[in-house]
């Protein structure tokens, strides 16, 4: 992949992490030794984000509750919104 697309690509991936303010816990996409490789990990890459996404609708506000009350509750459903929409899309880029 050309360098000036490859930096987009990982720019794409990394905005629901920014725009929620998750911490994700993966390790850096592996460069895929052939077209199977590469379709498993592009395929991984959209489940886990889809994933990712639903399951923070409920996971970011209980772990706003944790830290600060009502008010951190609140931002965690603002950061699971976004995030519902956000991650699929960088699922979907990963795949690329």
């Amino acid at each position: 992949m050309p360098y000036g697309l490859s930096k987009l690509v990982n720019g794409i991936n990394a905005a629901p992490q920014i725009l929620t303010s998750s911490v994700r816990d993966e390790q850096k996409t592996k460069n895929p030794s052939n077209f199977i490789s590469g379709l498993g990990y592009g395929t991984y890459a959209i489940a886990k984000g889809v994933f990712d996404g639903v399951t923070g609708i409920v996971t970011e506000p209980v772990k706003g509750a944790r830290n600060e009350g009502f008010k951190g509750a609140a931002k965690g459903l603002a950061s699971g919104l976004i995030g519902i929409v956000a991650k699929p899309v960088a699922g979907t880029v990963g795949f690329v």
